[in-house]
């Protein structure tokens, strides 16, 4: 069994950002005209960017234009996250609930215009993207586990005709049959979202989690999201933003990815570190990889210098587990 780890860097090749480059990357995409073209949602973007601009300027004046020397995402969030714990007398001026909340819209609906930017050029970049999920789907059971919003890896799966579990009933919202449950092919893999996706929506009414390629993000703000089940709004509550102050709180994914870790025989970690914001993830991560049986295979695929690389994974035992780099990207490891 093969159990893949996706974060950040595995689809940063595809025109997704890293943490530091969120701001800049939203500033692109709110000023192309060629998205604003292609998608409505891109409308959203300029104004969702414009607010944390303001907001920005007003908590930090004298703040660079350069927006690549503004702080990352993960430590602006997180400091906003702490100071709103505080009492508001001793907060510092300019930390609002709405700053988080712009910053929240900011971040999701930049992840969702950049989910056009496969589609451009005939497909050319999800087509890659699909060859190489194809690729690590040939032979046995596969699992992922990613901690990306976009929707990639869906995508990929609905081209090949592979049905992702994600642990939980979902519905197909692109279906015209009324109450389809999720359904690409008769070939499942299983797929952990321990931070949310884009691509998924909640009902609060029936409970119910609804499935769409297209993200749900514009259909939400602009409430054309609707319930096909008791026409209740749809809501994305659950996705977490990149955060130090962040753990995964659904108990079902703590255990669905201890159990991928310790059952399988080789581990390959796809652009993702393990980040010191992401630390609750290291600890399940260590937990499971301690009760594997199988003194798996570990793979690190990214895209950084060898000793860079080895710094990230210094936290895993060398002398037990055999550790192979490979620091050419994703899709040339897979070709």
């Amino acid at each position: 069994m093969k159990t893949y780890i996706l974060g950040a860097g595995s689809s940063c090749e595809f025109g997704y950002p890293l943490g530091k480059d969120i701001f800049p990357k939203a500033k692109e995409m709110a000023c192309s005209k060629q998205l604003a073209e292609q998608s409505k949602k891109a409308r959203h973007l300029p104004m969702a960017f414009e607010k944390v601009k303001f907001n920005m300027k007003q908590l930090l004046p004298g703040l660079p234009e350069d927006l690549h020397k503004w702080p990352t995402f993960e430590e602006l969030y997180s400091f906003i996250d702490r100071e709103l714990s505080k009492p508001k007398d001793v907060r510092i001026n300019g930390i609002t609930e709405e700053f988080r909340s712009d910053l929240k819209t900011m971040l999701f609906f930049t992840i969702s215009v950049c989910g056009f930017k496969p589609f451009i050029d005939d497909h050319e970049l999800s087509d890659i993207y699909t060859a190489c999920i194809k690729k690590t789907l040939k032979d046995e059971q596969v699992n992922f586990i990613t901690f990306n919003y976009d929707v990639l890896l869906p995508y990929a799966l609905k081209e090949v005709s592979v049905t992702p579990d994600y642990g939980y009933p979902c519905y197909d919202a692109d279906s015209d049959e009324e109450d389809k449950i999720l359904d690409f092919g008769d070939r499942k893999v299983n797929v952990v979202l321990p931070h949310g996706a884009i691509n998924l929506a909640d009902c609060p009414s029936c409970k119910r989690r609804y499935f769409s390629i297209d993200p749900f993000t514009a259909r939400i703000k602009n409430l054309r999201a609707n319930c096909p089940e008791c026409d209740m709004s749809l809501i994305d509550d659950f996705l977490i933003p990149p955060s130090f102050n962040k753990y995964i709180e659904n108990a079902n994914d703590a255990s669905r990815i201890i159990k991928h870790i310790t059952e399988a025989r080789e581990i390959f970690i796809v652009g993702y570190s393990f980040p010191s914001y992401d630390y609750y993830t290291r600890i399940l991560f260590l937990h499971a990889l301690a009760k594997n049986p199988h003194n798996p295979r570990i793979y690190i695929i990214d895209v950084v210098d060898q000793p860079t690389a080895k710094k990230m994974f210094d936290f895993i035992d060398t002398e037990r587990y055999t550790v192979e780099f490979y620091l050419d990207g994703f899709m040339n490891f897979l070709s």
